[in-house]
């Protein structure tokens, strides 16, 4: 009878250890807290066009943004307008940017190296309003 009893015992055991490993239903992303942020990029104090902006978190997906012809980006986080909330790396590739077909949506640029890629030293904060930064590159080149 303890044979029999082990022989039943092993496959509930593996189907158990199984279910609770295995993740939930959900999309299995992490909940992040993003808030709005803007701003403008410029260049001897003008507007820096076509520029990819990217604001890397410390846990969580880059948020990227695009400028416009005055140098003003707004960061998207996915399908979502922001950035996650607290401390972030900042890059900025002036001139890369392209638009997508038919939408306002960041696409990176073809598989080649870029001119010029400025990183913002140190990191800024996010913090849980609305947030505006303004990059002069400038200030960052060496």
């Amino acid at each position: 009878m303890t044979m029999r009893y082990s022989r039943m015992m092993f496959p509930l055991a593996l189907i158990t250890g199984l279910l609770l490993c295995s993740p939930g239903c959900g999309s299995g992303e992490e909940t992040v807290q993003l808030a709005p942020v803007t701003g403008q990029v410029t260049q001897g104090g003008q507007p820096v066009a076509n520029a990819i902006v990217e604001f890397f978190p410390k846990a969580g997906r880059t948020s990227v943004g695009r400028t416009d012809d005055t140098g003003a980006f707004e960061l998207k986080y996915s399908d979502e307008l922001g950035a996650v909330v607290g401390m972030c790396r900042v890059q900025i590739t002036p001139g890369q940017a392209q638009p997508q077909e038919g939408g306002e949506d960041t696409v990176a640029p073809p598989m080649q190296a870029p001119a010029i890629i400025v990183k913002v030293p140190g990191t800024v904060e996010i913090q849980d309003a609305d947030n505006v930064f303004n990059f002069e590159l400038d200030e960052y080149r060496s």
